[in-house]
């Protein structure tokens, strides 16, 4: 009966802890899904230079950190700076490549490699780097980022 009940026991462990990384797995693939969307979206922003869809990918009180740059907070703040940014600029690329991604609950980080293609004073540049995104789904299920670090490495 021991043997039985152990078992038993052991096996609802078992189906638990499979559930918990069936789950685990479904959250950071949604995530990814949804990260994913954020960087089309940006891409779509900074080729219309287009402030409200900048606006719209990053929560209320959201920091941006990039190189050379004071930090912007705040969704407005944000979406000023990056409007002001590729308003001199034509954006002909944007690539974004993730190296890691860990989601829990409501908050996901992930880190990559990025290169952005544009044309500036009738020249065409490559600028790439590294980068570091906190994405947080709001209450509306819709994932925003909260704090996006950008490190550019080299422009050519």
């Amino acid at each position: 009966m021991r043997t039985l009940i152990f078992s038993m026991f052991a096996l609802a462990i078992l189906a638990s802890c499979a559930t918990n990384d069936v789950d685990s797995a479904l959250q950071a693939a949604k995530a990814k899904a949804s990260i994913d969307s954020l960087w089309t979206q940006y891409a779509v922003a900074s080729d219309q230079r287009d402030a409200a869809a900048f606006a719209n990918l990053f929560t209320e009180d959201a920091s941006l950190v990039q190189s050379g740059a004071p930090t912007a907070r705040g969704r407005k703040a944000i979406a000023d700076f990056l409007a002001s940014r590729y308003a001199g600029i034509d954006a002909t690329g944007f690539r974004v490549t993730p190296e890691e991604l860990k989601a829990s609950g409501s908050l996901a980080v992930q880190g990559g490699i990025f290169e952005e293609q544009f044309i500036e004073a009738d020249s065409q540049k490559t600028r790439f780097g590294r980068y570091v995104l906190f994405a947080e789904r709001g209450t509306d299920e819709t994932w925003r980022i909260r704090r996006l670090a950008v490190i550019a490495d080299s422009t050519r």
